[in-house]
């Protein structure tokens, strides 16, 4: 017996902000005398979750008590109260008494084994995961029928009981006793002619044919059935097996032992049931097809799998292996070995599965016949499947002479459809797919004739090499070889001539292929017809090309800045040919689309408005006539660390520099400053970063005007909630801080973003409860990382819950400029308590330190920044205790 006090009492004491704000909420009852005996007001038992949960002597302040708890220990539950909207329970652990968290307990479940069968009589039955859960999460996936359930466990629990139940595909669930009824099991036992042979095995037949006579007394009426199964095996020993439906005066064929001891397949072939049971037409199949046996009762047999298969074929895996009449039992009797068919394809007409394992059913091609015969039954085991594996293209030469190449992968059953001597001229083959069969691995091989690629057969894997054939990202080259023979395909000695080099001399050739044969390199050759459109020429040896790079441009515009250059019908090369010059294009904004380099010169394809206003081309000019060079080559987005400022007095640009690029701010201002680094761009004067200073672009420097650091400080102003009167306004103050150093929330003002907080009776997740401007009596519970992240979304997209995050994910935010805010007490109080946090600070800077790493938090619960607590640096230690203290509650405006 343990005596308590209690009293009713008003509000909590004040738990967090320097003065009377964000206070917990009332307790009902704390402090009155009562007297607690275990035996009579012992509510339920429940076990630790955790390892030393933290203990309260009452909950008016919150003292806390060392209690040394390890995780699951048992404890007797008391009382139960909420407060600030989380439930405590008073509990009894060794004499020991004290007030903690439900959160870390659960409630001790009973299991308890029963073998009954239930039904569900609530069409809204719940199905849970769990019987003991505070959230009693359902189970989505659990699939409810109309039958019958098997139930071995049953669970008690503070929800009341529940049985655990399996659906068809084993899904457990969990079903409260109330939404079910229990099935009665007591069936009338079958005191068939069975049970009294085995009883009476050596008495007289008199008794029997008495039992029977009076059985049929009862009733003697046959009624046909329908079949449950077709094919099954005996499963019970000595039973009779009659010569019709068992009644009076049927006489008994013989035991069932002889196919209960083989464990053959038997085939239903009729049902019938009478007042006595219901009993089956039973037929054996001896290797000449299933004939009627005789009648057994239908409780001896279960079923068994005897089925028909889709097309499918095999071959035998083993060697020596027997061939059976029928599906294996000890009856069976062996018909051939697999040895001699070991390159036969196989066709499996059915699958049965016996206690002795699964046997397929094999039939046999007849070449004479062309048809597919039954051969008998093998072992599963003994049989590996026959299929196709497709390939990702893939490219070979033929390497041997006088192979057959089949119609399929060899088997017996294979056709030769060529020899490899025909194909084995140094032509590119292509290989789709492999197969192996007991003979060994096969491709399919594939010939070009000049109009594409088309099937030949299949070839012993063994006979072919690879060879390249490859498609190049269009590559550009010169003709430097004169009279050179361009081909149908990759030159073997079946190609074809199709062009001569000749034609071509000085045009760009474009190279869209690759193929590497016994007679060298060649190259799939694209020229330009007369509408300038790339049109394929065919297969030229690389060695008649010469280097020569061109790529597409996406619309860049250019203007003149030489005269009296030439414009090139072609990017420029002996024999090219003029086709007008620079003068003819000054002062117009000319077009590029293509870009050429010959050597180390660019040469530009462009264009110019005809009179018509459309572009039309004018030719290839010389890259350093024109302004092209002078242009941003590469602009990307970046996600990198903040650097500083480090050179004085360098300009800071409104674009990437280039000509015409004008000065927005000189670097002095911003001098050791951090600032964000939001994008990259280079140019043909070198590399430029677009900074940015409290949320604020800047403009481009170039990037040796930036250093790295070791501490990274986001500057910003300091927001007070006590001056401006919001006692329990912590977390809109700090949200604003937060946006304002990001350059958000521009368009509103602190008093503004502090009226706007959503509020909310009962759901942090919702809103505050409790106004930001009013003290202990009005304030419940601050709002959650997850309300305040949705109420930043009306100021920026960037706002992220990033609550249970890492310290080394804190840091990584900080080094790239953002902020994070976190929950926790005023002026980081309750240091190494774990407590429900009631206030919302920021952490803005990071340093890494000669000593250690440090982060910089700024608490808007003071009047000033000045105040000491209000701006300060904490160790990363520290800070990273003080979390797992307080719930981890966090979020980053990014």
């Amino acid at each position: 017996m343990k005596i308590k006090k209690f009293a009713v009492i008003g509000l909590l004491a004040t738990m967090v902000l320097g003065v009377t704000a964000e206070t917990a909420t009332v307790v009902s009852a704390v402090t009155t005398d009562s007297v607690y005996n275990e035996k009579e007001v012992e509510k339920y038992q429940v076990l630790s979750k955790v390892e030393q949960p933290v203990f309260f002597e009452n909950l008016a302040d919150f003292t806390p008590i060392t209690m040394a708890i390890p995780a699951g220990s048992e404890a007797g539950v008391y009382q139960e109260q909420k407060v600030a909207d989380i439930d405590y329970l008073y509990v009894n652990i060794d004499d020991q008494w004290g007030w903690v968290e439900a959160s870390d307990f659960t409630t001790i479940l009973d299991k308890v084994p029963i073998d009954e069968k239930i039904s569900i009589i609530n069409e809204d039955a719940a199905i849970y995961k769990e019987p003991e859960s505070s959230s009693q999460e359902l189970q989505q996936n659990f699939k409810v029928s109309n039958g019958t359930y098997d139930v071995l466990i049953k669970g008690v629990t503070s929800f009341g009981e529940f049985y655990q139940i399996y659906d068809e595909a084993q899904v457990e669930g969990w079903i409260n006793s109330s939404d079910v009824e229990m099935v009665s099991t007591d069936e009338t036992d079958v005191q068939d002619e069975n049970e009294a042979d085995l009883s009476v095995v050596d008495e007289t037949n008199e008794a029997a044919e008495t039992q029977e006579n009076e059985n049929f007394k009862k009733s003697s009426t046959i009624t046909q059935s329908k079949i449950l199964f077709e094919y099954g095996i005996v499963s019970k020993n000595q039973w009779d097996i009659w010569e019709q439906p068992y009644e009076a005066g049927v006489q008994s064929i013989g035991k069932s032992n002889v196919y209960f001891a083989s464990g053959e397949i038997i085939k239903i072939s009729s049902r019938v049931q009478t007042s006595i049971g219901t009993y089956v037409l039973i037929q054996t199949d001896e290797g000449k097809g299933f004939e009627d046996l005789g009648w057994i009762n239908e409780k001896g047999i279960q079923s068994a799998v005897y089925n028909d298969t889709k097309e499918v074929y095999q071959q035998f895996s083993k060697t020596n292996w027997d061939i059976w009449n029928t599906p294996y039992s000890t009856r069976s009797k062996s018909v051939g070995k697999t040895t001699n068919l070991m390159n036969e394809k196989l066709l499996i007409k059915k699958v049965s599965i016996t206690k002795y394992g699964q046997y397929n059913n094999i039939w046999v091609f007849n070449k004479n016949t062309k048809t597919y015969e039954d051969y008998g039954w093998v072992n599963k085991n003994g049989l590996k499947d026959l299929f196709e594996v497709v390939i990702d293209n893939q490219y070979v030469t033929l390497k041997v002479d006088n192979w057959d190449i089949w119609d399929s992968p060899y088997t017996n059953q294979s056709r030769s459809v060529a020899k490899t001597n025909a194909y084995k001229t140094g032509e590119i083959l292509l290989i789709t797919r492999s197969a192996t069969t007991n003979a060994g691995s096969y491709y399919r091989i594939w010939s070009d004739d000049g109009s594409g690629y088309k099937a030949i057969g299949w070839v012993r894997s063994t006979a072919v090499q690879a060879a390249e054939y490859k498609v190049i990202p269009n590559e550009y080259k010169r003709i430097s070889k004169a009279n050179w023979t361009i081909w149908d395909t990759p030159y073997s000695r079946k190609s074809s001539a199709v062009g001569n080099t000749n034609t071509f001399r000085a045009q760009t050739i474009l190279l869209t292929r690759r193929a590497t044969t016994i007679y060298g390199t060649y190259v799939k050759v694209w020229a330009r017809d007369a509408s300038g459109s790339f049109k394929e020429l065919g297969w030229l040896n690389e060695d008649g090309l010469t280097s020569y790079d061109e790529k597409v441009v996406p619309n860049a515009y250019t203007t003149i800045t030489k005269t009296n250059w030439d414009v090139w019908e072609q990017p420029f090369t002996t024999g090219v040919k003029s086709v007008g010059k620079s003068q003819n294009y000054s002062n117009q904004t000319l077009l590029v689309t293509r870009e050429a380099r010959v050597g180390n010169t660019l040469y530009l394809r462009i264009w110019s408005r005809g009179s018509d206003g459309k572009f039309v081309i004018r030719g290839w000019i010389n890259a350093n006539g024109t302004s092209y060079n002078d242009q941003v080559f590469i602009e990307r987005t970046l996600n990198e660390n903040m650097q500083v400022v480090s050179k004085r007095n360098w300009t800071i640009w409104d674009k990437p520099y280039v000509t015409g690029a004008k000065q927005k701010l000189n670097s002095t201002s911003y001098l050791n400053k951090n600032v964000v680094l939001k994008k990259e761009a280079v140019t043909n004067y070198g590399t430029y970063i677009l900074i940015s200073y409290q949320g604020k672009d800047l403009g481009w420097i170039n990037k040796d005007g930036l250093s790295s650091t070791n501490k990274y400080i986001l500057d910003s102003a300091y927001y007070s909630q006590t001056t401006i009167g919001a006692w329990s306004g912590c977390a809109a103050v700090s949200l604003f801080t937060a946006l304002r150093m990001k350059g958000y929330a521009t368009n509103v003002n602190l008093t503004q973003m502090i009226n706007n907080l959503p509020l909310h009776a009962s759901n942090t997740d919702l809103g505050q409860i409790g106004t930001p401007w009013g003290g202990s009596a009005t304030f419940r519970a601050v709002i959650s990382p997850v309300g305040l992240t949705n109420y930043a979304k009306n100021y920026t997209s960037t706002a992220a819950n990033i609550s249970n995050a890492s310290i080394d994910a804190v840091q990584k935010e900080i080094m790239l400029g953002n902020p994070v805010l976190f929950w926790g007490k005023w002026n980081m109080g309750y240091s190494g308590v774990n407590m429900t946090p009631t206030h919302v600070l920021i952490i803005r800077g990071y340093e890494k330190t000669s000593v250690g790493e440090v982060f910089l938090v700024q608490d808007v619960g003071f009047d000033s920044a000045n105040a000491n607590g209000a701006v300060r640096w904490v160790s990363k230690t520290h800070l990273n205790n003080y979390l797992n203290t307080k719930q981890r509650k966090m979020m980053v405006i990014r």
